[in-house]
């Protein structure tokens, strides 16, 4: 019994943990997965960026817990899509299932052309 219910407990646990998924867009180049820094924006790029599309990505917790943690799971998920920015990066509390107010972000993952030129933090972005 105790075993069991250890069990159960490390289950249920593990459903709490933050994830992040993303779709890639239909029209996106193929490209390898993508190694290096990735710059999180809560805007989109100035105009003069010359940047494609990847796709759509989102994070959020079934359980409480602060909005930090998704944040670096946006940018792994962008790695994956061979994204090097986020852009229009949202993250907050939303009611869910389990918790009132549970952490979830999304944002849209494009490829900067000129990376190596492009100033992350400049521009208002972090990299991750």
């Amino acid at each position: 019994m105790k075993t069991f219910i250890t069990l159960s407990t490390a289950i249920i646990l593990s459903g709490c943990a933050a994830t992040a998924s993303s779709t890639k867009h239909a029209n996106a180049p193929t490209s390898l997965p993508y190694t290096g820094p990735v710059c999180l924006l809560t805007s989109p790029v100035a105009p003069d960026v010359k940047n494609v599309y990847v796709g759509e990505i989102e994070a959020s917790k079934e359980w409480y817990g602060g909005t930090d943690e998704l944040l670096p799971l946006i940018a792994d998920e962008a790695r994956k899509l061979g994204s090097n920015a986020v852009i229009n990066v949202k993250v907050g509390q939303k009611i869910g299932l389990w918790a009132w107010a549970r952490p979830t972000g999304s944002g849209k993952a494009i490829k900067i052309e000129d990376f190596k030129s492009f100033n992350c933090q400049a521009s208002g972005g972090t990299l991750y």
